[in-house]
């Protein structure tokens, strides 16, 4: 922010170059926390792997799917996750215990999942091959959510959604949760954006898109703005209306097909964008979703293979859908000019996530690799201290005659401060009641006002020390002693007994008796230092 202040012509910090990459198996999905403190991760073995980001290393291990994790999904306070996988299965999961808390099948391969943020759970889940469906954890129920494609109304005839669906699952509509779980974004295959109510499973509007179909859907941290890719190889940014408060119309879809009906006799004409309920011209109320602004590299016109936007919002966000390059486009959202093309290595890109705090962007390579893009830091020493001058060279330096004398006007003023607080500690007065038990939330952002308990987040993951592996190894064949105990002597009498055979199979062999054989006595150590002997030493 004060460096928008000191340059405003100058743009947010943008990502540069590859700092370092993650690798765990062959990943395919990655999911910050609400924090950023935490990253999950989905491979193809089935396995969804928690990152303390910080550190850079593993947390947690869970696995519960049995083919690839496809998507993934945290709760508001972070201590829930949900997974969906190529297996037709949607987990819940309790992040710090590591275990199952519920799961359910579902007909089809899980191509996104979008979770509620707060209990009771629920989970708005896209699949491959048919429409999506609303899972709720609490009873592990499974709705349909209703789609428009399938009313003759709509502009385009009255094709039904399953003679569209080609059965490869490039023709399946996808959905997401709004910010508060109050409405479902569902983008639909012949172009349109579906708003319905989460609990009555009810039209609230319906948005044409110039004829394209809708590949996916995106929200901004605060849930103001929506990203739609589309497949004419476009990226439109639309403004939400928030619902709360907003006494919108509903229509279940027989109640949609007639006000569709009659929105386009009052029209006069079909509408090729916008609310197909109320129009820009219309006087009813302000559509739910606005068309803003239209992002696409209009020379080389790949396709995407998502878009999301920067933490700040100020940036969009798109990743080329191309197998032999990765290629990351970032546009500014107020002026839609591009700002930045950043190129990685010789390889796809799968996933693609910004932190949502640092000027971060995580995208996973089709190898499986996460590589994490950050900005070139250059040693700004001034920063530290305003009144810090750079030299290009030594100089010698010449000490003034009075910097180490207690006699001048400034080490009095000192002296005599301190001399006064011990005085003031001396009479009690600065004697408080200081509570160090209780832990005082400081609502730092500001979403913490809509927390119901924000303190009883999961920001982070316990350490859990693992043993070595010789240490065990040595436990194991100590008869049960500790290695850390000094000298383990159940090893000792193991050693002596293995000498004892060996020397008595020697014996045998050259027909001696067993008093004839004699075997080395070894030095106690232990009796040598209790005994007071030092000669040993």
């Amino acid at each position: 922010m004060n460096r928008r202040l000191l340059d405003p012509f100058q743009s947010v910090a943008l990502p540069e170059l590859i700092e370092e990459y993650f690798e765990h198996g062959v990943t395919t999905c990655v999911c910050f926390n609400r924090r950023g403190t935490l990253l999950a991760s989905g491979n193809t073995a089935g396995e969804v792997v928690i990152w303390d980001f910080d550190t850079r290393g593993v947390a947690k291990i869970i696995k519960g799917h049995d083919a690839a994790v496809t998507s993934l999904s945290w709760s508001h306070n972070g201590k829930v996750i949900v997974s969906g996988g190529k297996d037709n299965k949607v987990i819940l999961w309790d992040v710090l215990q590591g275990v199952q808390v519920s799961a359910v099948s579902l007909p089809s391969d899980v191509s996104s999942v979008s979770l509620s943020p707060h209990a009771p759970y629920k989970c708005v889940v896209s699949l491959a091959d048919s429409a999506p469906v609303l899972v709720n954890f609490s009873d592990n129920s499974m709705q349909n959510i209703p789609l428009t494609d399938n009313d003759a109304a709509l502009p385009g005839g009255s094709k039904s959604v399953k003679a569209q669906q080609s059965g490869d699952g490039s023709q399946s509509a996808v959905a997401i949760f709004s910010h508060a779980a109050e409405v479902i974004y569902v983008g639909q295959p012949r172009g349109t954006i579906a708003v319905l109510d989460a609990s009555s499973m009810r039209f609230l509007d319906v948005i044409k898109t110039p004829n394209s179909r809708i590949l996916s859907l995106s929200l901004n941290r605060k849930g103001t703005l929506l990203l739609a890719n589309c497949q004419d190889r476009v990226i439109r940014m639309y403004e939400l209306t928030p619902i709360s408060g907003n006494k919108a119309p509903s229509y279940d879809e027989t109640e949609l097909k007639a006000a569709l009906a009659d929105a386009k006799a009052a029209g006069g004409k079909v509408q090729k964008s916008g609310s197909l309920l109320y129009g820009a011209d219309s006087d009813k109320r302000r559509p739910l979703v606005v068309a803003v602004r239209e992002f696409q590299n209009a020379v080389e016109r790949p396709a995407w293979r998502m878009a999301c936007f920067s933490s700040d919002s100020e940036h969009v966000i798109g990743a080329a859908a191309t197998k032999s390059t990765h290629h990351i486009y970032v546009w500014n959202r107020l002026y839609g000019n591009m700002e930045r093309v950043l190129e990685g290595p010789m390889d796809g890109i799968v996933a693609m996530v910004w932190h949502h705090l640092r000027s971060v962007l995580l995208s996973v390579s089709s190898t499986g690799r996460i590589y994490c893009w950050a900005r070139a830091y250059a040693e700004n020493w001034s920063a530290f201290a305003p009144d810090f001058k750079e030299l290009e060279e030594n100089r010698e330096y010449v000490e003034r005659e009075d910097e180490f004398d207690w006699d001048t006007a400034e080490a009095t003023a000192a002296n005599q401060s301190v001399k006064n607080s011990k005085e003031n500690e001396a009479l009690g007065e600065d004697d408080e009641d200081v509570d160090i038990l209780t832990l005082e939330v400081e609502k730092v952002f500001s979403s913490d006002n809509d927390d119901d308990e924000p303190d009883h987040q999961l920001h982070y993951l316990p350490v859990q020390i693992e043993p070595d592996v010789e240490d065990v190894d040595v436990f194991a064949a100590g008869n049960g002693k500790s290695p850390a105990c000094g000298t383990d002597m159940g090893m000792e009498e193991q050693e002596e007994e293995e000498e004892d055979q060996e020397m008595a199979e020697k014996s045998a062999d050259k027909g001696l008796s067993g008093g004839e054989l004699r075997r080395k006595r070894r030095v106690n150590w232990q009796e040598l230092e209790k005994d007071g002997d030092s000669d040993f030493e």
